[in-house]
């Protein structure tokens, strides 16, 4: 596929991405929610957890489709996946301060 109809392609879908990011952070937050309530995570905000994966997800997708993945940075996602999801299942987490 030519890069400019990438381009196209996504100037013309773009009013989906808010509606799918959205989705997105509402089927993960429902999850963070259940494991919070089932006692397996402790987290204090789930949305705003939730918000964050998804946004962090999202910037790891465009690195992993615009560059080559070497050992190195294979090497540092998995790390980093594994960070987060060993956190979900931590021990009690202060409560975020609100702004």
């Amino acid at each position: 596929m030519e890069l400019t109809t990438v381009l196209e392609l996504g100037e013309q879908a773009a009013h989906l991405i808010p509606v799918m990011v959205e989705q997105e952070v509402a089927l993960l937050a429902g999850i963070i929610e259940s494991g919070v309530a089932q006692g397996l995570f402790s987290v204090a905000e789930p949305r705003l957890l939730a918000e964050g994966l998804v946004e962090l997800m999202s910037s790891v997708g465009d690195s992993l489709l615009t560059k080559d993945l070497d050992g190195h940075r294979e090497r540092a996602l998995e790390a980093c996946f594994t960070v987060f999801i060993r956190g979900l299942s931590a021990s009690k987490v202060p409560q975020t301060p609100s702004r």
